[in-house]
């Protein structure tokens, strides 16, 4: 297995990228310069581009489509959930004013009923698309920004956040409770590292039938390492007990829920992991990952550690976002620190 550039479309400043489900050239953008735009990866060019941050100066930081086909786009810009009918994106359909902080990733849930985003204060908003108001905040999960966060496919009422105070949290939206957390760093029982923390970047849940790998999420860590947790195991259920009496995990243990850490000792990253996402490539559900080290990885976890990594790719720029593409699961679209979405196929 290997990946080949086949192409590339010329966005500079693209912080984020996302694609619809059912709609296989579509790749929506949010920029730097407070702009959204859409690309046509069938003739490689930028067909839309348009202003969303009216006139406040705030880049886009994230960017999700609300539909299956790609006709309706949000957009997170400042403290700000905007929707834009791609029909007519000279004004949103909708705005939703969040929070008085930047929001640092904008998702909507598969079913198209909630979208969730994450913001610099450490809270996760949700908002009921169908009745277009908010439903709930969720606060005190993290000490500081919340960076990430993620809706569980097969668990219509879970959300996954995760923030750069090391911690990943997973939430029942329905309340606006906790259920479990862990704290990254600390699987071996160890206090967390001084050095190179392991802030979480990037979250990703595979949508799968798998039994087994349906219960994992991978999270993107500011030490290089991807780390693979289980989302069921009853050391979290118990922690997560310990957690709504105490309010407090600031002593480490060790983590069974914690089924790998994929580092440099299996070929991993050799700096901070920048984004994860899961894939159907080739006809098997993979996790990609891409670093500051300007490579891109792609692991079968269903495999043992010896055999865990299957590719490995230099990109050349450190990355900003993966998206995997292609109806056949042949492609995987690239944003990096650079002016173009790279079109790669998986091989």
């Amino acid at each position: 297995m290997a990946l080949r550039q086949v192409g590339k479309v010329r966005c500079e400043g693209t912080n984020a990228i996302c694609k619809p489900r059912e709609c296989d050239w579509k790749v929506g953008c949010a920029l730097e310069e407070g702009s959204a735009a859409i690309l046509d990866v069938r003739v490689e060019e930028c067909v839309a581009k348009w202003s969303v941050d009216g006139g406040t100066g705030c880049s886009a930081a994230s960017v999700a489509f609300l539909d299956q086909l790609g006709d309706t786009i949000c957009v997170a810009v400042g403290g700000d959930v905007k929707v834009f009918d791609l029909r007519k994106v000279h004004e949103p359909v909708q705005t939703h004013a969040l929070s008085t902080e930047e929001l640092n990733q904008v998702i909507v849930q598969s079913r198209g009923k909630f979208l969730a985003a994450a913001d610099d204060l450490g809270h996760v908003h949700v908002v009921d698309l169908e009745s277009q108001k908010k439903f709930k905040t969720m606060r005190g999960g993290h000490e500081n920004m919340c960076s990430a966060v993620a809706f569980r496919p097969r668990r219509p009422w879970e959300v996954l956040s995760g923030g750069m105070d090391c911690r990943l949290v997973r939430w029942d939206f329905s309340r606006g409770t906790p259920k479990g957390a862990w704290q990254m760093g600390c699987e071996d029982g160890k206090s967390e590292k001084v050095f190179n923390p392991p802030m979480v970047h990037s979250v990703a849940v595979p949508d799968t039938e798998d039994a087994e790998l349906s219960r994992m999420v991978a999270v993107a860590r500011g030490d290089g390492v991807v780390g693979i947790y289980d989302l069921e195991s009853e050391k979290l259920a118990k922690r997560s007990k310990s957690r709504s009496r105490t309010r407090s995990m600031d002593t480490p243990s060790k983590d069974a829920s914690c089924r790998m850490l994929l580092g440099q000792e299996l070929g991993g990253h050799r700096s901070a992991v920048a984004h994860v996402t899961f894939g159907q490539f080739l006809g098997t559900c993979l996790l990609a990952s891409g670093g500051n080290d300007r490579r891109i990885v792609l692991w079968d976890l269903s495999k043992s550690e010896n055999e865990v990594k299957v590719l490995e790719h230099n990109n050349r720029r450190k990355i900003n976002w993966l998206c995997p593409g292609g109806s056949s699961g042949s492609c995987l679209y690239v944003c990096d620190v650079g002016d173009d979405v790279r079109i790669y196929n998986i091989e």
